[in-house]
């Protein structure tokens, strides 16, 4: 409990703080029409694309994966009160950032479901403005 009320801290601090960065340096904007675009062009769709064919087996409410889905489950994401809902979409940055999804030993027998560096900047990006909206 401690950590989660640490992570929800640390994270509000790290949002409220990025809100105090110049926007125009930002290479992520939100169109009117709520696609994310930045210099590789990445929207909603192709998000979605990443994470239904990478991320989504494991993470989602009916998967056998336990774990990964006590972990993480797309399909609940949207229920969680707002504060898990930050601390989850930290959680994907972080996870991402510190290289550990997909597994090692998943990625063994799945090779194919590896993230290519244009796919982690795409769930990076949107991590952080999903993030980002709810802090607002």
């Amino acid at each position: 409990m401690k950590k989660i009320t640490f992570a929800v801290i640390a994270l509000t601090i790290g949002f409220v703080s990025m809100s105090f960065i110049n926007k125009a340096d930002s290479s992520l904007t939100k169109a009117s029409n709520d696609v994310l675009i930045n210099s590789n062009e990445i929207t909603n769709e192709e998000v979605k694309s990443i994470i239904d064919n990478k991320c989504y087996g494991c993470h989602n409410s009916e998967s056998k994966n336990t774990k990964g889905k006590k972990k993480l489950s797309f399909d609940k994401l949207d229920e969680l009160s707002i504060y898990k809902q930050i601390g989850k979409y930290e959680g994907i940055h972080e996870t991402i950032t510190e290289g550990e999804m997909p597994p090692e030993k998943f990625l063994a027998k799945y090779p194919d479901k590896a993230l290519t560096d244009k796919e982690k900047e795409a769930l990076l990006s949107w991590a952080t403005t999903k993030g980002e909206e709810l802090t607002k």
